[in-house]
């Protein structure tokens, strides 16, 4: 499942670069749970985000 995952990622990855996600990303991860971080960044990095929450 997370083959498929990352296959979609270049796709809406340039989205997230264009935007100020990166600068977002890490104060969200101080001040809010990992849940809004993931909806923030691409797929692939919410996989990579997954393994963190366990």
């Amino acid at each position: 499942m997370a083959l498929p995952t990352i296959q979609h990622i270049p796709q809406p990855a340039p989205k997230v670069e264009q935007t100020p996600a990166p600068a977002v990303e890490r104060p969200l991860l101080k001040q809010a749970p990992r849940r809004p971080i993931m909806i923030a960044l691409p797929m692939g990095m919410q996989m990579a985000f997954m393994p963190a929450r366990e």
